[in-house]
């Protein structure tokens, strides 16, 4: 046994038994007793323990933890020591870790993914914004629940496993999962834990790591210099969305990962209403953008004639020579294809001048009372629409919807309707069709109900969802069938049926009437309903014949396991009729001087043991013919919080409470006379039988 099992913590705390261990830690399943409830007990290794700075900043840490309330973070209650002993007293989880659930059903469909990332993500924005940093996101530390939510566990206590830089064998296990600014031993911010969170959807959506290597070490170095296989390289039908998240999450490049996870859930969150998204794409600009982006270039000056003629200062022959004359006319001549050109120049300055303003300024003032008719635009397609063919208006896409009467891409609908008249430039809003609504069965065989529900939730079809249920020898709250199967094709309105296991059918059979039947002839009926003769007592009995049964410890009609025993009581007729004090004179003989009679045994005492389960110990008194009172002494079971325990006698009750089960045995005083038949139930199920004497 473990050595630390059976001890009381801080006169409260239990320890039942060792569920689980860890580097730093061994967690104890244990027991309330101030709050009767089950709860974790992590306890701390003697190596930390010992260790006064360690334990000292342990505590600060969990108690900042412990302020933490959020559905998908396993609750911490109290951080104490007792015995020498550090620990921290937890949420007990009824589930087993995201890790054994991917061992358990191999690469996860990216609906699932989608499903347990955003739950996580949901987790950290919640730490984050209370300044608490996971720093070991593993799905080792994330626990899924029987209802398919998830629970983060181990918040800030791996602030300690991580501070120690040495990458051991013993550190493989979280290793893979480490940020490259971890690996490098840098300083931490929240953005780590994106990086883990990106890593734990590449595994998911996958079914292996990014990164393996033969040592922590190599597998360290790979986080900060290599690039993984991008998902869909292994995984085709990987969405492209999905795909992007994790890998943005996953960059090394802190500037290029996400900020916050805020921005992570926010993105997983526009995935899971439009899977189609492609996220990173340049934004695609509508007709008014690009129109408004189109500025037309005007001119706005001329080039000045830089050709002059300085005066000429200097004396002249009166005589002007014939060359002097052909340059004085090229000279008039150039100025004057100045003078034409800068006419030329200022007629295109002020035709642009005016253009602008009776285009851009002044359109609306010309146009504001001219009104124009909506064309028709239903059943034309799209792409065939351009703002240059329709000069009046301002034609935007709205949506895109699916539609079993328009084929992809044609106008559905549009506002206002066509036939309508409205002002030059109004703005015609289309709603354009993206074909009829489709999506795949997804194959949700052999998982959770609720798992199950939330996958085909996130369909982007609407379905009608019926559930039945059936046994199975296997399983149980688990889909086994589907209807129809996974990869058909459904539609909107489309019918699914799963079929939810029961777990195995437990066989009954109907109790059968013994009364008036010998012994003989009852044990016979036992045997063919497959039912087994208990004890056989006899008594007097005025209302039934010697020999036959008056009372059986099944009543006629009970369902009841094969196999299970029934005990008897016979007749022995009238108790004061003539024949039997007859019988009891002549058996009347004094054995005092006869040394081969057979002396008489003394009374047994009644200590009896149940057939199964725990002890009815029963304390004999004085022999007596009034009525004895007994203590009964009840083991009551100990994997429940309180019981209702019921005593019958004879099938008459005569104990009846609720109890709590902080204690292994409960006493009950029990008055009768005689022998009788006592059963003892569990909340109304039958745990023990037995015969009480109490004479």
């Amino acid at each position: 046994m473990d050595k630390y099992t059976g001890m009381l913590l801080d006169g409260r705390y239990e320890l039942l038994e060792p569920i689980g261990h860890g580097g730093m830690a061994v967690v104890y399943k244990a027991r309330c007793h101030r709050l009767n409830r089950l709860v974790a007990v992590k306890i701390l290794k003697e190596e930390y323990s010992k260790d006064a700075d360690f334990k000292r900043r342990f505590e600060a840490e969990s108690r900042a933890v412990a302020m933490l309330s959020h559905p998908n973070i396993v609750s911490v209650y109290d951080v104490s020591r007792s015995e020498g002993l550090e620990y921290i007293v937890m949420e007990l989880i009824d589930g087993m870790s995201l890790k054994d659930y991917m061992l358990k059903r191999g690469r996860l469909g990216w609906r699932e993914t989608l499903h347990f990332a955003t739950l996580i993500a949901k987790a950290l924005e919640h730490a984050h914004s209370r300044g608490v940093i996971h720093r070991d996101i593993k799905p080792h530390n994330i626990m899924v629940l029987r209802d398919g939510s998830v629970k983060v566990a181990d918040f800030g206590i791996a602030r300690f496993t991580t501070s120690q830089h040495t990458l051991t064998q013993e550190a493989l296990g979280s290793v893979h999962y480490i940020s490259p600014e971890q690996a490098r031993g840098s300083q931490l911010d929240a953005r780590t834990d994106i990086y883990s969170l990106g890593v734990v959807m590449y595994e998911m959506m996958t079914g292996r790591l990014p990164y393996d290597g033969d040592s922590p070490v190599a597998v360290a170095i790979a986080h900060i210099n290599s690039t993984p296989i991008l998902p869909h390289e292994i995984a085709e039908d990987i969405p492209a969305g999905l795909e992007y998240i994790a890998m943005k999450a996953m960059t090394a490049d802190l500037k290029k990962r996400y900020a916050s996870a805020s921005d992570m859930y926010e993105d997983l969150e526009t995935f899971r209403k439009d899977p189609e998204i492609k996220f990173g794409q340049p934004k695609q600009l509508t007709k008014k953008e690009e129109n408004a982006v189109a500025v037309p270039v005007m001119v706005h000056a001329a080039e000045e004639n830089k050709n002059t003629t300085k005066p000429q200062n200097e004396k002249k022959s009166s005589t002007v020579s014939k060359n002097a004359v052909n340059k004085k006319k090229k000279d008039d001549k150039k100025n004057k294809n100045g003078i034409i050109a800068a006419i030329i120049c200022i007629l295109i300055f002020v035709g642009g001048l005016v253009y602008f303003l009776t285009n851009f300024l002044f359109e609306d003032i010309f146009a504001q009372n001219k009104t124009v008719m909506v064309p028709q635009f239903i059943g034309v397609n799209y792409d065939a629409i351009s703002n240059e063919d329709y000069p009046d208006f301002n034609i935007e896409l709205e949506a895109t919807k699916s539609s079993d009467e328009y084929v992809s891409g044609v106008v559905m609908s549009q506002n206002p309707e066509s036939g309508r008249e409205v002002k030059s430039g109004a703005t015609i809003k289309l709603t354009v069709s993206s074909g009829e609504n489709i999506d795949t069965m997804p194959d949700v065989v052999n998982t959770q109900q609720q798992v199950a529900m939330m996958t085909l939730d996130s369909l982007s079809v609407m379905i009608d969802l019926v559930l039945e249920q059936e046994y199975s020898d296997y399983v149980e709250g688990y889909v086994i069938r589907t209807d129809p199967t996974a990869n058909t094709i459904l539609h909107d309105g489309d019918k699914i049926t799963l079929v939810v296991s029961l777990g195995p059918k437990e066989e009954t059979v109907v109790m059968p009437s013994l009364i008036g039947l010998t012994r003989d002839e009852a044990e016979i009926k036992l045997l063919d309903y497959e039912l087994a003769l208990g004890e056989v007592r006899e008594f007097s009995n005025e209302e039934m014949p010697a020999g036959t049964v008056y009372f059986q410890s099944v009543e006629h009609g009970t369902p009841v396991a094969p196999g299970t025993s029934v005990n008897l009581y016979l007749s022995l007729g009238p108790e004061d009729s003539e024949e039997s004090q007859e019988q009891e004179e002549d058996e009347e003989v004094d054995v005092s001087d006869q040394p081969d009679a057979i002396a008489p045994l003394p009374d047994e005492p009644a200590l009896t043991q149940p057939p199964s389960g725990g002890d009815i110990i029963l304390h004999p008194d004085e022999n007596t013919q009034e009525p004895v009172l007994k203590d009964v002494i009840i083991k009551l079971p100990q994997d429940v919080a309180s019981v209702k325990v019921t005593v019958k006698l004879n099938q008459e009750t005569v104990f009846e409470d609720v109890v709590l089960c902080d204690s292994d045995f409960l006493t009950c005083p029990i008055l009768g006379t005689g022998q009788q038949f006592m059963d003892i139930y569990f909340d109304d199920i039958l745990k023990y039988s037995d015969v009480v004497d109490f004479n």
